[in-house]
């Protein structure tokens, strides 16, 4: 039998009907398949390290799934340009997109290699991403820092995020 593997992934959209985007984003990952066990509630954060007149719309989600890292990699990045993201070029600098998927923890593994980096870099700095995450499990540690969450979540600056309450 097959290990399941628990899994978060990041869900963000700051252009168009965001809240929609991101519906659709969870359909599409529920037509490959991926059980979503459990839904933060959606942020409303300021783009992070660059300028955009929209702001973001961020979410948590955690699935059980079989499959390899790679290969839920591999169908978070067809799912983005199946909805019309284009492709960040390396050290290219962040812009606004329709959709972003990113695995932020997979089981707890650590990895560097290629293009799957485990846990999701910069999370630590993240409030967007430590706050609907702390949403879905409170005890979560970071594997690579072996710091809990609510320590993350303590350093970093909170005035600029708001819950809007849609899952």
């Amino acid at each position: 039998m097959d290990e399941v593997h628990r899994v978060f992934i990041g869900l963000g959209s700051n252009l168009g009907d965001k809240q929609t985007n991101i519906l659709v984003a969870y359909q599409h990952l529920e037509e490959k398949g991926y059980e979503i066990i459990n839904k933060s509630s959606f942020y409303v954060t300021p783009p992070w390290k660059f300028e955009a007149k929209e702001d973001f719309i961020n979410t948590i989600i955690e699935i059980k799934t079989t499959q390899s890292a790679e290969i839920l990699l591999s169908h978070l990045k067809g799912i983005e340009h199946f909805m019309g993201r284009k492709e960040k070029s390396a050290g290219e600098p962040y812009k606004s997109r329709i959709i972003d998927l990113d695995i932020i923890d997979y089981n707890g593994t650590i990895s560097e290699s290629g293009k799957l980096i485990l846990p999701h870099p910069y999370i630590e700095q993240r409030n967007f991403v430590l706050c609907p995450l702390n949403e879905l499990d409170p005890n979560w540690i970071h594997p690579k820092l072996k710091v809990p969450i609510g320590n993350l979540i303590s350093a970093l600056d909170l005035s600029d995020i708001r819950i809007v309450n849609t899952k």
